[in-house]
């Protein structure tokens, strides 16, 4: 078996599927999209470099 060397794969294609995504929800849902729940996660310094504890929890509202 040979070694895994990554996906290579062309920003063009990308950005066609991208496209053809937001087309879609603009076309189902409309030209709005409402997050029910905010995903944003950052790590605050410096324990975003200290790879030998678990991370930390994010803050809930």
């Amino acid at each position: 078996m040979e070694p895994w060397n990554g996906l290579t794969i062309d920003t063009g294609d990308l950005r066609e599927v991208f496209d053809r995504l937001i087309t879609h929800l603009e076309q189902t849902r409309g030209a709005t999209v409402t997050l029910q729940e905010d995903y944003f996660y950052s790590m605050p310094y410096p324990e975003i470099y200290d790879v030998m504890k678990p991370p930390p929890s994010p803050d809930c509202r």
